[in-house]
């Protein structure tokens, strides 16, 4: 029996889910920006380019690069890890959505490198 096509669909489907939650974070983090930006200044446009580096990064994912599936999960850590040292203490609810969002992302990294070495395998045997 032969599982290839069930695990490719699947690493495909990671990749995916890994964009989304990607452009979903790349959203919030640029609504909240635009949202805050009347009321505080410069640090609320570092806020905006993050968001916006977040959806580039998030199209680059869905397009396969390798480079943006790290710098998407890089990118998702070191604002966890700011967050936590900004506000303090961290709800229940933070650490279920960072885990959850976490394993996507790392899903997607993972799947994004399976699909890389797969193009790599197709090439290399034409």
């Amino acid at each position: 029996m032969d599982l290839g096509k069930l695990v490719r669909d699947e690493e495909d489907r990671s990749v995916r889910n890994a964009a989304l939650v990607a452009t979903l974070l790349g959203l919030a983090t640029l609504i909240g920006g635009l949202l805050s930006l009347e009321e505080s200044g410069g640090a609320t446009v570092v806020v905006v380019v993050i968001g916006l580096v977040q959806l580039g990064l998030a199209y680059g994912l869905y397009r396969g690069s390798r480079a943006c599936a790290v710098a998407v999960l890089a990118l998702f850590v070191v604002d966890r890890v700011v967050t936590v040292l900004a506000t303090g203490a961290v709800g229940l609810g933070f650490l279920v959505w960072t885990v959850i969002f976490g394993a996507l992302l790392y899903g997607g990294m993972r799947g994004t490198f399976a699909q890389g070495a797969r193009k790599q395998a197709r090439t290399a045997g034409s």
